[in-house]
């Protein structure tokens, strides 16, 4: 709790806290009420992450069945009703390969293909490639934090910012991800955005491309060159882009780089020629949505781009949905 009084020290921890405290108070003290209050206390607390609020709401709503009247009362409002758009769900199936790993816990499933056995990744892949999209990676987050590194290389390396650069071997400001980045440059960064959603996707992609060919190779977190292996690969991609979209995506990781670094979906899928753009998260057996998932997921959905969650099963095994494709 004496954590919880502060706010000074690792501030993006206090989800965290809040939701083991309640775990607590639940689970050992089978104090509910109390667990109730803290949790929408952190549910209104402005500090706690999305991921980490969502997934408090959560909670809340699980044992809201179980506490007294007059707690009850205290809970119906619109914070602890939070929910995340539901993405479209579609079932490919595979040939699963048996191996001695079959069954354990920390298991990834392989899936029969014709150049041999693959995850459920790579199978997806080839099942969405082989429907439309010309160019399609396995990246999960770094595809689209790569554009957001070209899109503010200027932001991120050129700002006059005292003490970001200490030493010459340093590969990204040492702000990068804290919350002191977005508010040392929040001028900056606002004027970025409505550079980008006020002028063309021509004009952005030749933004990136001049960055792309001036910095190629140079070492940083922000931007993965082997996922952009040439001029035309980086502006096709770009291209199926609107400006809007890409004025939230750049807002949404200057405000905290840290926080989205993770639970973005596993493809990121394209095609030059159309302009169509599909993210997709893949699902092997038993395996569900992570709360930082469902975030990224509400976000991209909430920008219009078209998001999946395809689930991968075995063939033989019993439907999830109606939505069934062989592979």
């Amino acid at each position: 709790m004496q954590l919880l009084e502060q706010t000074t020290y690792v501030p993006h921890h206090r989800g965290d806290w809040f939701n083991r405290l309640t775990i607590l108070l639940i689970r050992v003290d089978k104090r509910l009420d109390a667990a109730a209050k803290l949790l929408l206390r952190g549910i209104r607390d402005h500090l706690v992450r999305p991921q980490h609020r969502l997934e408090l709401c959560d909670r809340l709503r699980r044992i809201s069945n179980r506490l007294t009247a007059p707690t009850r009362k205290q809970i119906t409002c619109q914070e602890t009703s939070w929910t995340v758009r539901e993405p479209v769900v579609v079932e490919i199936r595979g040939k699963l390969c048996p191996t001695e790993q079959s069954g354990r816990s920390g298991f990834h499933a392989m899936f029969m293909q014709q150049d041999g056995a693959s995850r459920v990744e790579e199978l997806a892949l080839t099942h969405y490639l082989e429907a439309g999209f010309s160019q399609g990676v396995h990246a999960e987050g770094s595809l689209f934090t790569s554009l957001f590194g070209l899109l503010c290389w200027d932001i991120i390396y050129e700002q006059p910012i005292a003490n970001v650069f200490r030493s010459k071997y340093q590969t990204a400001p040492l702000d990068l991800t804290c919350p002191t980045f977005h508010t040392s440059r929040k001028a900056a960064i606002e004027a970025k955005i409505e550079t980008i959603t006020g002028q063309s996707i021509a004009d952005s992609a030749a933004a990136c491309l001049a960055v792309w060919n001036e910095q190629n190779g140079v070492h940083t977190p922000v931007v993965s060159w082997d996922l952009l292996p040439s001029c035309e690969y980086l502006s096709g991609l770009l291209h199926c882009f609107q400006p809007r979209q890409l004025g939230r995506i750049v807002h949404r990781y200057a405000n905290d780089f840290a926080a989205v670094r993770a639970g973005f979906p596993d493809l990121t899928l394209w095609n030059p020629v159309t302009k169509a753009l599909k993210v997709v998260e893949v699902k092997g057996p038993n395996d569900r949505l992570s709360h930082k998932q469902s975030i990224w997921i509400d976000f991209l959905m909430d920008i219009g781009v078209d998001v999946e969650v395809c689930h991968v099963v075995a063939s033989g095994a019993k439907r999830k949905s109606s939505v069934l494709e062989d592979v």
